[in-house]
């Protein structure tokens, strides 16, 4: 059975170090542009929480919620995780991962709000490093959209896994 394609950004799903879930954020948006739950974000110029604009910058935050009905920019607030590191999340591929090509390896990010993927063909920024697929029912591993574990190798908390 073929793999859906259905990206929905990054879904968290534990801590290597075993560590709780950190707590949610609740942080200033610096945009009234839509942005959905799983959408990485990180601050813009003016010190405020805006989607990540462009997949070569270093994410902060994983929305927790789409965006709130009605935003005033700097003032209104929205839930978010921030990526610590250890963090793993959940992620769909944009094309067809191979296990002896891409476990472990350092990946980039892709795509836009609602729709974020790891794009497990291209390693210019090495935003992710790919650690195992996930286990989703009916999932055909290496076949198109799989679903992959990763962590962050940047954030702006820091950098993740070293190779």
């Amino acid at each position: 059975m073929a793999n859906a394609d259905s990206a929905y950004g990054f879904k968290y799903k534990h801590r290597l170090s075993g560590a709780p879930c950190p707590p949610l954020h609740d942080v200033l948006l610096g945009t009234s542009a839509a942005f959905a739950k799983g959408d990485p974000m990180n601050w813009n110029a003016a010190g405020y929480l805006d989607i990540l604009s462009t997949v070569t910058a270093s994410p902060a935050y994983i929305a927790a919620q789409d965006v709130p009905s009605t935003v005033t920019v700097g003032t209104t607030k929205a839930r978010m995780l921030p990526i610590l590191p250890d963090m793993v999340f959940q992620v769909q591929c944009s094309g067809t991962p191979t296990r002896a090509t891409y476990m472990g390896g350092v990946v980039d990010i892709e795509g836009s709000t609602g729709v974020y993927e790891c794009n497990e063909n291209a390693s210019t920024n090495d935003t992710l490093r790919i650690i195992g697929y996930a286990d989703v029912t009916g999932q055909t591993d290496e076949g198109a959209n799989a679903q992959v574990l990763v962590v962050f190798n940047k954030t702006c908390f820091g950098t993740g896994l070293s190779a």
